[in-house]
Formats: C-alpha cells, sequence, structure tokens
C-alpha cells in the first residue's frame, strides 16, 4: 500500500512537471507534425488581418550573411531614359541568384529589355520575361532607330538581328513566375493590396507591410515610383532612429517643403504657372534648382506638383529655409517632392538606383509606389548550356550551413517536395519543411507566420535519477 502511495505521489509530480514544461516550452513539446508544409504563399488578405508587424529591417546585401544581389551596373551617362529596363534587369539577376541558391551573377542585356519591349518585332520575342546575355545585345543607348521613345512600330529594327546576336534563341533566359502588381490608384495589373481607398492611417501601414513581406518572400523588387517617374530596384528597409534631422516637418502625402516657401500643398490646379524651387544638397555640396509644373497623376484627375527638371551648381551658401527642402539621404535626388521627414518607427526604404549604381536611402510614402514587378522563377536557362555559368546545374543549391538542422533552399517553395529535399539537402533537415530564416545564426530556426526568425529553444533532458529516486519506480 505504501509503495502505491509513493507510486501515485511520483505520478502527479511527473504530471505537474510535464505541464509546467509545456508552458514554458511549447515549441519542443508541440512540435507540428512532419507532414504538415510549414510553408505556404500567402495572400494580401492574410497579411493585412495579422496583428503582428513584419521584421523591423531587411537587405538582401546581408541575408544568410550573404548578399544576394547582382553585380552593380549603371545607366550614366546614358542619352535615353533607361531607368525601368535597368531596374528590371537588376531584379531578374537578383532573383536567379535567390531562386537557385547560388550566386551565379548573370549580366543580362538591358539593351534587349528597351529594343524588345512590345513583342511586336518580326522575330515575334518580347522582353517582358527573357532575356539574352550583355554580350548578345550589348547596352550601346540606341536612340538612333529607336529615338529613345520604345514605341512598339520601331521594334522591326531594334528587336532583330544585327542588333541581336544570330544565336540568341538559344541564350535566352525566361522567368516563369514573372508577377506585376499595383499600388492603387495604378490599375494596369492586379492589385498588391486588398483595398483601393487609402481613407485610413491603418491602410497606409497595412500597404507598407505588403510591400514588406513581397520584398521578404519574393525577392528584390522592381519598383517604379509613380510621384518621380523614375524606376529603382527594392532591396531593403529598416525603421527610422531618429538619424534624420529637418527644420520643419510638412505633413506627409499631403504637403511638400520648398525653399523660401515652406510647406504648400502638394496639390494644384490645371493651368498654374510653374516655379521653380533653389534647394541645398547637402551630399554633393550643391545648389539645386528644382522645376515643379502642375501635372495630372497617371489619370486619377488629380492634379500633383511635379518635378519637371532639375540641376545643380557648387555652391558653399546655404539658403535661410523656412523648411527644409532636401531631407537628407545619399543620394539627395528629387527628395523635396517625394520624401516626408519619418517619424521614430517610420519605414525608410533601401533602393540601387541606376544612375549611378548607388544605395540610396529613402523616406518614401507608400503612396508613392505605383507598379511592383517581380520576374520571379522557376526559370528556364538558355537552351545552348555553354552559355551557363561554369558548375551550372539548373537545380537549386540547399545547405545547412550553421549546422541547426534547418535548411535553405532559396526563396522558391521546392523544398516542401520530399523527393526533392532528400535528394539535394543535408540529411540534417531531412524530416522538416520549415525553411532557415538565418543560415549563418544556429540559434535561430526557421520563419514564423509573419516571417520573423523563431528562436531555436535547446531540448531540456529531464534531470538524471540516482539510484535511491530509481527504486520508486519498481
Amino acid at each position: 500500500m505504501a509503495n502505491k502511495k509513493i507510486y501515485a505521489i511520483a505520478s502527479i509530480t511527473l504530471i505537474i512537471l510535464f505541464l509546467s514544461f509545456s508552458i514554458a516550452f511549447p515549441v519542443i513539446l508541440f512540435q507540428k507534425s512532419p507532414n504538415q508544409p510549414a510553408e505556404t504563399k500567402y495572400s494580401p488578405a492574410q497579411i493585412s488581418q495579422n496583428s503582428s508587424s513584419s521584421p523591423s529591417s531587411w537587405d538582401w546585401r546581408n541575408v544568410h550573411g550573404e548578399n544576394w544581389l547582382a553585380p552593380n551596373k549603371s545607366q550614366s551617362p546614358a542619352r535615353i531614359g533607361a531607368c525601368e529596363e535597368f531596374a528590371f534587369v537588376d531584379s531578374f539577376e537578383s532573383q536567379i541568384n535567390l531562386y537557385y541558391n547560388q550566386h551565379l551573377n548573370l549580366d543580362l542585356s538591358e539593351q534587349m529589355k528597351i529594343d524588345c519591349k512590345h513583342g511586336t518585332s518580326p522575330l515575334n520575342i518580347s522582353s517582358s520575361n527573357q532575356l539574352v546575355d550583355e554580350l548578345c545585345s550589348p547596352f550601346v543607348n540606341r536612340d538612333i532607330f529607336c529615338n529613345g521613345q520604345f514605341q512598339s512600330t520601331q521594334e522591326d529594327k531594334c528587336c532583330n538581328v544585327p542588333y541581336l546576336c544570330n544565336n540568341w534563341n538559344t541564350r535566352l533566359w525566361m522567368s516563369l513566375g514573372l508577377d506585376i502588381c499595383d499600388i492603387p490608384p495604378y490599375s494596369s495589373h492586379r492589385n498588391c493590396l486588398n483595398f483601393w481607398d487609402f481613407d485610413s492611417e491603418e491602410k497606409i501601414k497595412q500597404a507598407e507591410e505588403e510591400v514588406k513581406k513581397l520584398l521578404i518572400y519574393r525577392g528584390p523588387i522592381h519598383m517604379h515610383i509613380s510621384g518621380m517617374t523614375h524606376s529603382m530596384l527594392l532591396i531593403g528597409y529598416k525603421e527610422n532612429r531618429s538619424d534624420w534631422k529637418t527644420i520643419q516637418m510638412c505633413n506627409a502625402g499631403t504637403e511638400m517643403c520648398v525653399a523660401n516657401r515652406g510647406c504648400i500643398a502638394r496639390t494644384c490646379n490645371p493651368g498654374e504657372s510653374s516655379f521653380i524651387s533653389y534647394n541645398f544638397d547637402p551630399h554633393y555640396n550643391e545648389m539645386r534648382w528644382i522645376n515643379y509644373s502642375c501635372m495630372e497623376y497617371g489619370n486619377t484627375g488629380i492634379y500633383q506638383w511635379t518635378m519637371a527638371d532639375y540641376g545643380g551648381y557648387p555652391t558653399t551658401s546655404i539658403p535661410n529655409n523656412t523648411c527644409d527642402p532636401l531631407l537628407y539621404n545619399s543620394g539627395g535626388r528629387f527628395n523635396s517632392y517625394l520624401q516626408h521627414t519619418p517619424k521614430n518607427g517610420d519605414v525608410i526604404w533601401i533602393f540601387r538606383n541606376s544612375i549611378g549604381g548607388n544605395f540610396e536611402e529613402w523616406s518614401l510614402d507608400v503612396r508613392q509606389f505605383g507598379v511592383l514587378t517581380m520576374p520571379s522563377g522557376p526559370f528556364i536557362p538558355p537552351s545552348n548550356n555553354s552559355y551557363w555559368p561554369t558548375g551550372f546545374t539548373n537545380n537549386p543549391k540547399c545547405f545547412d550551413n550553421d549546422n541547426d538542422g534547418y535548411c535553405n533552399w532559396g526563396i522558391s517553395d521546392i523544398g516542401l517536395n520530399n523527393s526533392w529535399r532528400f535528394a539535394n539537402c543535408p540529411a540534417s533537415c531531412n524530416d522538416k519543411y520549415e525553411k532557415d530564416c538565418n543560415d549563418a545564426d544556429s540559434s535561430l530556426g526557421p520563419f514564423d507566420e509573419n516571417l520573423f526568425c523563431k528562436q531555436i529553444i535547446p531540448k531540456i533532458l529531464p534531470p538524471s535519477r540516482d539510484k535511491k529516486q530509481k527504486k520508486l519506480f519498481k
């Protein structure tokens, strides 16, 4: 009878210990079944309904401890406006690195992107999702035949041999996952969001969250910024930490800062006279003039002051401004129209600009974003494999570099396939569907539902029993 009482007490003690560990360490004791995939593609609606925000920073120059961007190329000096094509190709090349999870660092043709834009040439080829290498169609500022207008009627001359190499059709890289979405009021493609009107601060924050998560999940994005009629490669973001200083803060989204005039309304009336603002750019130590014209925003019927032209000349004098006209960043271009003074916690977006090839930080309102283009995988490499990079096998790589039992196979979902994972990944992650969030840090495991890195909690073993304790269970 005594032994039964002791056994009962010991059993109750174990149950209490089990429940305590269950509460303290739920990840260990109640893991998902390995037969339940952990990664699924999200929808804008799912993101908007999440109460938690995404990670406070992200930068594709340092993910898994590596820089995944393709080598930098600058369009300068260019006689034609090729920012859209350079940003697209930059995204295309970087996406290939991330899809195959290896640094292939291709050099694809911006000139073909320009010449074959509309798909109306005799070759019946469109550069919307396929590109040849740079040697097949080098960038030559071709404006003699196409006049820099990119009109479809000119492609019979531009998108053809000899401007393309003779064997162009065996040297194409093709994206099968090309995705384009719009931030309202743009509406030429699918809506990036699950709403059309920015009628609250909450919706602006939801839009920011969607762009952040697209960036993390899909890789660097070709971003057309409507307010400046310019395209750049979005590579990351961070939260403001009071490192931006201004004299006066204009109301973001409704006002702009103009030297010697202060904060004025962004909107204007058709026919209002253009004006020139003289602003000091501390990055280049130059006085810059910006010519503003009253132009329609897209096809919305709304007219806004828009930068029509700008220039600069060296100076050391700083005008007596009523507000800070060029809210400082690493590039110093167009800021007086586009940027607002970010408060603590506001998003600072990180771009690579093909004008000069610099990395630049911008405090842009997400409503300035127009069209997001993501030339994603799967990819089809050239049919002639002599144009493949050395050692390339047309198969993503899979690693567990930090030996934490979670693998990284790039930005695709190919690792969810058991057969592929067993054949291509280290055995340490054969039983795990979850992709490693940071393969350079063994304390961080897979992503959670908001794309944060899960902290790996070491498995806690029960204390060893001495001989006296073992007798209790006999």
